[in-house]
């Protein structure tokens, strides 16, 4: 499964455990609380989670590193978005939209039937994006962040009605 970003030249690809180094790197520079290479490998080591990345094709970056990617775990009716991260220098070119529609339609397409996943109560746009999708806030866990003891909401989405491509 490959999907093209409509803004910039970059396309969506499935990763697999060779893209660990990459993924942590990425991590690191997004998160304050970065997965480390160890915790992608054993990841991917299972039968559930599943991810996919941002690859540029005309870019400085090189081939093996990644503008952006989503992590996601399937169960047989559910899938969790784990995390979902762009490079700084890449954000408001689509991608994070991009990421979500591939992995959405990779989860409908196995026959899910929901969504879900929390987010930090100030990171508005992930929150805009998620509820672009259909996404809607089901709960909260207070202080759930150890880094900020920020609070967290939870998000579900009926897959029935899952907008792909809003």
């Amino acid at each position: 499964m490959m999907h093209d970003s409509p803004k910039r030249a970059g396309h969506c690809v499935r990763l697999t455990i060779e893209d660990a180094p990459a993924l942590s790197s990425l991590e690191s520079r997004c998160f304050a609380l970065p997965w480390t290479e160890q915790a992608f490998a054993e990841a991917f080591a299972g039968k559930t989670f599943h991810a996919f990345g941002i690859r540029e094709t005309a870019s400085p970056l090189s081939p093996r590193e990644l503008a952006g990617y989503i992590a996601v775990y399937h169960t047989p009716d559910e899938v969790e978005i784990l995390n979902i991260a762009v490079r700084e220098d890449r954000r408001r070119h689509g991608y994070g939209r991009l990421l979500m529609a591939t992995a959405l339609q990779d989860a409908k397409e196995t026959g899910i039937l929901r969504g879900v996943l929390e987010v930090r109560i100030s990171n508005a746009p992930a929150i805009h994006l998620y509820e672009s999708f259909g996404f809607r806030q089901a709960g909260k866990r207070r202080g759930y962040y150890q880094d900020t003891g920020e609070d967290a909401l939870i998000y579900t989405l009926d897959m029935g009605q899952t907008r792909t491509n809003p």
